[in-house]
């Protein structure tokens, strides 16, 4: 929601050109870059603090997938109701 918001705004000033599609497409891969970069953080504080954070060997796949999943629904329920207003 964060960055649909955001490439919305910027979209609403002029300072971006976007089709809806490019839009909800770049939020849903802004946030598995995200992600991404927190199963990175959460990878490396566990290697240097042995903090025992990444569980079993699937948390890292689950812990994206869930995120991408997440991503792409919200996206979808924002097309929806943006489609029922006009």
């Amino acid at each position: 929601l964060v960055f649909y918001n955001i490439f919305h705004n910027l979209q609403g000033h002029g300072s971006l050109r976007l089709t809806k599609g490019w839009m909800y497409t770049f939020s849903i891969f802004s946030s598995m870059a995200i992600g991404s970069l927190y199963e990175l953080e959460e990878y490396g504080e566990d290697v240097l603090m042995h903090s025992n954070r990444l569980g079993t060997a699937f948390d890292t796949g689950n812990d994206m997938l869930m995120n991408t999943v997440g991503a792409i629904l919200l996206v979808l329920c924002i097309a929806i109701v943006r489609r029922r207003r006009v």
